[in-house]
C-alpha cells in the first residue's frame, strides 16, 4: 500500500482527508459541540447499558488506565490552586474510611498487626500534631526547635496504657537524641520540622 493512503471501510483515505478528520474530531466547533450535547440530552441508558458502562469502568480502574488519565487531567486543572482549610477538611472527611480495610485494592486479608494499624492511623497523627503544637515544636528535654527531627513520646507506655494512647497530656515532644536516651531504642515514627 502506498505511503499516506489508508484503508477505511474498503475505501482509501488520503493524508489530507486524515488531517481534516483529525482536526474536526479533536477540536469540534461550538455548533458541533452544541449539536452533540442536544443529541444526548434527555436520553437515559437502559439497565444493560449501565451494567456495560459499569463493568468497563471497573476494568479500567483495575488496569489503572482511567485512574492515570483522571490524575493527569485533575493535576492540570488544579495546578497552583490553593484550597481553604475548610475545603481541605471537607475533602478529607469525604474520603474518610473510603480505602480502609477490605475496601482497599491492596487488601491482603488483615495481615497487619493491630498496634501498627493504630500507630499509622489518622487518630495517632492528630494526637502527634496536637502534642507538637502544644509544645510549640520544641524538644521538652533540651529545648531545640525546628530543623531537626521531632518525635512525640508517650510518657506512660503506649503498650501498657492503651486508654492513654490518645491523651494529649500523656505526650511530649522530643528530638531524636533525647528520645533515644529515654527509650533506649529508635522508635518507628518521626516527623521533619522545618
Amino acid at each position: 500500500m502506498p505511503k499516506g493512503i489508508y484503508q477505511h471501510r474498503g475505501h482509501p483515505i488520503s493524508t489530507e482527508a486524515r488531517k481534516k478528520i483529525s482536526i474536526s474530531s479533536t477540536n469540534p466547533s461550538k455548533d458541533t459541540r452544541l449539536k452533540m450535547r442536544n443529541a444526548k440530552l434527555g436520553k437515559k441508558h437502559t439497565k444493560e447499558q449501565c451494567d456495560k458502562i459499569s463493568s468497563s469502568n471497573k476494568l479500567s480502574w483495575i488496569n489503572n488506565t482511567k485512574r492515570i488519565s483522571i490524575i493527569k487531567n485533575v493535576g492540570h486543572r488544579n495546578k497552583g490552586r490553593i484550597f481553604t482549610k475548610e475545603h481541605r477538611d471537607k475533602l478529607s472527611k469525604a474520603k474518610e474510611g473510603m480505602y480502609i480495610g477490605d475496601k482497599n485494592p491492596a487488601w491482603k486479608g488483615g495481615v497487619t498487626c493491630q498496634t501498627l494499624l493504630i500507630r499509622r492511623g489518622t487518630k495517632m497523627e492528630h494526637w502527634r500534631k496536637a502534642v507538637f503544637e502544644r509544645d510549640d515544636f520544641a524538644c521538652q528535654s533540651c529545648g531545640k526547635r525546628g530543623g531537626q527531627y521531632l518525635q512525640a513520646h508517650h510518657i506512660k507506655s503506649f503498650k501498657d496504657y492503651p486508654e492513654l494512647r490518645f491523651a494529649i497530656d500523656n505526650g511530649m515532644t522530643l528530638c531524636i537524641k533525647c528520645h533515644r536516651k529515654i527509650n533506649k531504642e529508635m522508635p518507628l515514627f518521626a516527623i521533619r520540622v522545618q
